[in-house]
């Protein structure tokens, strides 16, 4: 009756909308569900979500949530029910999940019936991350829409995947969702997967996902990875994991692990970026410490402007400046072991703290010397 005696306009703007909820002229608002401008249909589809006649909010939604023909999902009428926890109205978007011709949209297509609030966004998500048949990216955030889960049933389903789950980026995704969990089960989950999985980024992320666990070993797990992991990605997160630590424990292993050799640049990076903002008094003294070892074994033929990762006096310099001259006199008194570029490194650095007779080389291309001199600039 209400749709009976109502003229449709051809257009329809977010005014005609309002003037026509006013009046009761539903096919109006109806209609703006297939206007051209996404903000238009986006409107619409917020209004008839919440309004009175239920039944004929979801037909409206239901007739353009997808196209019959092409199979392809209104994005702007899906962002128009966020936050809905109708589920008569996030399953008129159901079938584009399963339909082959959503392609590469399949993705916005889950994230935006998980940002739902309905129940069966809950067993859609909860399907789809289980589901072997579909991509890693997909599995993944269903799996991450689990997060910080206090559900059995869902804890179990997330350590399973971590424990058996043939896809490492699944896996991954479980350890992330298992942060910060502190149950017996879960933690011994963790403490598995970061010791033996066969993937490095699986391993990295249960270490992460541990940080919070209260874990017993967990100072020596770390340790361990940071030191032995053959993957630079686990390497680089046991380091990071310590970042702005106030504790003592990690700086014996963080001490050992500055000044042992370290082939990947993205640890070393981490390395200075740990302790070059650490509020920990020992990080300063391990940066000071490790000068002449960094320069002699990191810096070949390019200098560390051009290397960030291998630039440890700007680390040491910008945590602890008052005592930079003196670590770099230090330093400095070990040049005889350095390349050129290592030479003109530390040389340069000393005449910026203050000794302004200290030996800069020019050096070559190839990183060797052409002249030593007292006092030769850059």
């Amino acid at each position: 009756m209400l749709f009976a005696c109502e003229m449709t306009p051809p257009d329809v703007e977010r005014s005609d909308i309002d003037d026509a909820l006013v009046r009761g002229r539903m096919k109006t608002v109806c209609k703006g569900l297939e206007m051209e401008g996404e903000e238009i249909r986006q409107y619409a589809a917020e209004k008839l979500k919440v309004y009175e006649d239920v039944e004929l909010g979801r037909d409206c939604i239901c007739a353009n949530a997808i196209e019959e023909r092409t199979g392809f999902y209104d994005k702007a009428i899906l962002e128009g029910i966020a936050d809905t926890e109708r589920d008569d109205l996030v399953a008129c978007f159901l079938p584009a999940l399963d339909d082959p011709r959503t392609g590469e949209d399949l993705l916005p297509l889950v994230v935006g019936i998980a940002g739902t609030r309905a129940p069966s966004s809950v067993t859609t998500m909860e399907g789809l991350a289980q589901d072997a048949s579909k991509p890693s990216e997909i599995r993944s955030r269903a799996v991450a829409y689990f997060a910080g889960t206090v559900e059995d049933a869902k804890l179990g389903m997330l350590m399973k995947l971590l424990q058996a789950d043939s896809d490492a980026i699944v896996r991954a995704a479980a350890a992330d969702a298992l942060s910060g969990q502190k149950a017996e089960d879960v933690v011994a989950v963790l403490v598995e997967s970061a010791k033996n999985d066969d993937e490095g980024k699986v391993r990295a992320r249960a270490l992460v996902a541990l940080k919070k666990a209260g874990v017993a070993e967990y100072d020596e797990m770390v340790c361990y990875a940071m030191m032995e992991d053959e993957s630079a990605t686990v390497r680089r997160q046991a380091v990071m994991n310590y970042r702005g630590t106030k504790r003592s424990e990690p700086f014996k292993c963080l001490r050992e692990r500055a000044m042992t050799k370290e082939e990947d640049g993205d640890v070393r990076a981490a390395i200075l970026k740990v302790l070059g903002s650490s509020p920990n008094d020992e990080a300063p003294k391990i940066l000071c410490d490790a000068i002449p070892f960094w320069v002699k074994t990191y810096v070949d033929k390019l200098h560390p402007d051009r290397q960030p990762e291998n630039d440890i006096i700007s680390a040491q310099n910008n945590r602890d400046w008052e005592n930079s001259y003196d670590c770099i006199g230090r330093a400095y008194g070990q040049s005889g072991s350095y390349t050129c570029k290592g030479q003109q490194y530390v040389g340069a650095w000393y005449r910026e703290v203050g000794n302004k007779g200290a030996f800069v080389p020019k050096c070559s291309e190839s990183g060797g010397a052409e002249v030593i001199m007292e006092g030769a600039e850059l």
